[in-house]
């Protein structure tokens, strides 16, 4: 007897997308984003269209659609059919493992996280403009298990006018609406987390250096108003330009201390034996810029930055410690660390399909004695808790060196100084240590 139970019933599905553990707003664009980068888009643009909305007994210009256009390949009528299916990724030039996106989960688990309802416009060829949406109350009301038809459809009046000079020969329109889900009210306040978070996920897209990731130019505007800005990279390890730190926007602020490729055993899909290499990049601020101190906006910028970077594919996946070291210790915002690995290693570095999170955390050694291919973190633990014993080394004997020439010491040898004076350490003559 033929079972005509769904897999994944649509209501429910879309539901658990929802909740999908997405971080936030900025997080969800950049899912969006990952889709340009992996259609060859040179230039992406994010715009806010605003309305007046009531907000307790005030009126707010609030967030009322996001739209994200690029000038890259744009979808033939085939693929945009599938795009808002889960899973629906186009794997057609995916021979070389070298695509951003993992499971074909990025547009509608980025989508429905924000907003419940998503259009999608794409164009192969200027003025034949393709279309498919899929509304979250509709889908409940109607209990549809299917996506929607594609059809002809030319992109909306206003974001025609808005992006007129950025719509190229081929690209696509990303829209949200109903936007219920949004951390974020207001467009300005948008931006500036987004100049956190979206700027360091693409900093190797957005920085002058082509050597790793090919350069995208991101703007961001609010539709009726004279906010029109360009992202700059945010870079934890302080070696790109342009970027977002403070008065130090054009020259990079930290000084490579280590770079390394460590060659890493894993099994490919066919279960085969594979070598391939992580490179690990170690910087430490320059004296002059630690000098600056921790309390200033310069120290402060480092401070949001503390972690281990860890790049897939020119793109971080997370920022944090990882358990590696404290990111309460001051000193810690002084130094940063970039792991970069390929999407051949995913498996080994248990990348989220949401590309928010990796698999490393401590574990003990005598438990793993046993297997042939052990847990990348026995590797990089070594070579990680080595730099760092060296980077505070030199920290320390910067601090020292400081110290010496302005004719302070050290809080640790204040400390030691005070307790002595007041229990003074006496001879067997019955004299003072120092007298």
């Amino acid at each position: 007897m033929e079972n005509t139970n769904l897999r994944f019933p649509a209501e429910q599905a879309l539901s658990g997308l929802r909740d999908s553990g997405i971080k936030n707003t900025a997080y969800a664009v950049s899912e969006i984003i990952d889709n340009s980068v992996d259609a060859n888009a040179k230039n992406i643009s994010v715009l806010i269209l605003e309305k007046n909305q009531k907000s307790g007994k005030r009126f707010l210009d609030k967030i009322d659609e996001i739209c994200i256009l690029d000038d890259g390949n744009g979808m033939s009528e085939d693929i945009l059919s599938k795009c808002l299916s889960v899973g629906g990724r186009d794997d057609s030039d995916d021979d070389s493992e070298n695509h951003t996106g993992r499971f074909g989960y990025g547009l509608p688990n980025s989508s429905m996280s924000q907003c419940k309802r998503v259009e999608v416009y794409s164009w192969q060829k200027k003025g034949e403009v393709y279309f498919t949406y899929l509304d979250f109350d509709e889908v409940l009301e109607t209990k549809s298990q299917y996506c929607e038809p594609v059809e002809k459809k030319k992109l909306p009046k206003k974001i025609e006018d808005c992006l007129k000079d950025k719509i190229k020969d081929s690209g696509t329109a990303i829209i949200w609406s109903k936007c219920d889900r949004l951390d974020i009210a207001r467009g300005d306040t948008l931006f500036n987390h987004m100049k956190a978070d979206l700027c360091r996920t693409f900093r190797h897209r957005l920085d002058s250096d082509e050597s790793y990731g090919k350069k995208v130019n991101i703007t961001y505007q609010i539709a009726d108003k004279d906010f029109n800005e360009t992202f700059k990279a945010n870079d934890p390890i302080y070696s790109l330009v342009p970027n977002t730190t403070p008065k130090y926007e054009n020259e990079p602020t930290n000084e490579i201390v280590h770079d390394e490729n460590i060659p890493i055993n894993y099994r490919n899909v066919e279960g085969e034996l594979k070598e391939t290499n992580v490179r690990m990049i170690f910087t430490v601020a320059k004296p002059s810029i630690q000098a600056i101190g921790g309390g200033t906006t310069l120290g402060k910028h480092y401070a949001k930055n503390v972690g281990i970077s860890v790049v897939r594919n020119a793109r971080e996946i997370n920022c944090k410690t990882y358990g590696f070291f404290n990111d309460f210790e001051e000193r810690n915002r002084w130094w940063g660390c970039e792991i970069r690995f390929e999407p051949e290693l995913d498996e080994v570095f248990g990348v989220a399909n949401n590309k928010q999170h990796v698999e490393l955390f401590e574990l003990y050694e005598e438990e793993y004695a046993e297997e042939e291919l052990k847990p990348i973190w026995f590797s990089l633990n070594k070579i990680v808790a080595n730099e760092i014993r060296l980077i505070f080394k030199k920290l320390k004997a910067r601090r020292k060196d400081s110290r010496k020439k302005s004719g302070n010491k050290l809080p640790e040898e204040v400390v030691v100084e005070t307790v002595e004076a007041k229990n003074p350490v006496v001879t067997a003559s019955g004299h003072n240590k120092e007298s």
